[in-house]
């Protein structure tokens, strides 16, 4: 599979196919964040927390709940970031997020890590959706809100 061409309208997502829109022009998106195959919106929120001085530590997909993300009761976290405060986000793309039925397991993952995730000190997952990460300039305003305690939920 070919992860470099991203305007060909097709990149892998968890293990499934999907088209996207085309990559704005002069953003040469690779589909990968630290080693690990990412979506063009992951990839987006993860360059823009590296240009930021402020950022510490960056964790991209982190699995929580279970040894292994095949195994019953996993969760996959998509970053862990540390920026003074620490938060928990999860990335959504709107073609996989938006049915009553992925809302409620998102709201029932999001319950089970807030629980898991005390031991960090936080206290809730931010969603943040695709349509804040279409551009890398909505991806860095996204960061810089996310940052100053703006609260992100399914329906901002």
């Amino acid at each position: 599979m070919l992860y470099g061409v991203r305007d060909g309208g097709i990149f892998r997502n968890h293990g499934k196919f999907a088209p996207v829109l085309p990559s704005p022009v002069g953003e040469a998106l690779t589909g990968w964040v630290l080693g690990k195959e990412a979506s063009d919106l992951e990839e987006r929120f993860y360059r823009a927390g590296k240009a930021d001085g402020r950022t510490r530590r960056l964790v991209f997909r982190r699995i929580f709940g279970a040894p292994s993300r095949s195994m019953y009761g996993a969760i996959e976290l998509d970053f862990l970031v540390w920026a003074g405060s620490m938060y928990a986000v999860q990335i959504d793309a709107e073609r996989f997020h938006q049915t009553a039925a992925a809302i409620n397991r998102d709201s029932r993952q999001d319950e089970r890590l807030v629980l898991i995730l005390r031991y960090y000190n936080i206290d809730r997952i931010h969603r943040i959706q695709g349509k804040h990460l279409q551009t890398q300039a909505k991806a860095q305003a996204t960061w810089e809100q996310l940052l100053s305690g703006r609260i992100f939920t399914k329906w901002s």
